[in-house]
């Protein structure tokens, strides 16, 4: 199954993501006897996406926002319930493993800053390999000299690139919005042809 690519992270991703939304759209509108419930069920397969992709965990952060502007605050806190089930846990075994707070992912900053710097292309282009480990190296030197992690150091690469190129950054996050919508999935890594057509969760999902 692993090796079919069924189960890769951004497979599930798609699908839970679309559940999750689901399961918000029912809780809107239903009656007001299942709506603590779906609002708890939502968060939990939330919870579960991000666990997938700890960035989609801003979908549920503007969910509960906008719960919130509408003063339904026993639903946000349902929505916040569920997730923190899901994700708690996950959360807790990280950070005793790094010994130190991680979110869901220890690498996080890494992938976040692959899609966002200068010359980010909107896919994910960097594979591991040579220029993988250069990257790494170059930020684990950097991180010693000024007594930070890695993650910090990636952050801090992407957050400087946001503040010093508005005009590039609108353009890179344009980019991106096109390429979500585009009629193909981008595929990187080294067996997109199984991933595009023997894969059945992402072919129904």
């Amino acid at each position: 199954i692993f090796h079919q690519a069924e189960l890769v992270s951004e497979s599930l991703s798609i699908v839970l993501l679309t559940g999750a939304f689901y399961t918000l759209y029912y809780a809107e509108n239903s009656q007001n006897k299942k709506k603590l419930l779906l609002f708890t069920i939502s968060g939990c397969i939330g919870g579960l996406a991000a666990i997938c992709h700890p960035l989609l965990s801003v979908f549920f952060i503007a969910e509960t926002i906008y719960q919130a502007i509408k003063k339904n605050f026993l639903y946000c806190a349902m929505l916040i319930i569920g997730g923190i089930l899901v994700v708690a846990p996950v959360i807790v075994a990280k950070s005793i493993h790094y010994k130190k707070f991680t979110f869901i992912q220890s690498n996080g900053a890494f992938n976040f800053y692959l899609g966002n710097h200068k010359n980010a292309s909107g896919t994910c282009e960097l594979r591991p390999g040579l220029a993988w480990r250069k990257t790494h190296l170059e930020a684990e030197k950097v991180a010693k000299e000024k007594n930070i992690s890695q993650d910090q150091y990636f952050w801090n690469k992407s957050k400087d690139f946001f503040l010093n190129n508005p005009i590039e950054t609108a353009t890179l996050l344009g980019k991106k919005f096109l390429l979500v919508f585009s009629g193909r999935e981008l595929i990187s890594g080294a067996d997109p042809a199984p991933l595009c057509y023997r894969t059945n969760i992402m072919y129904y999902g």
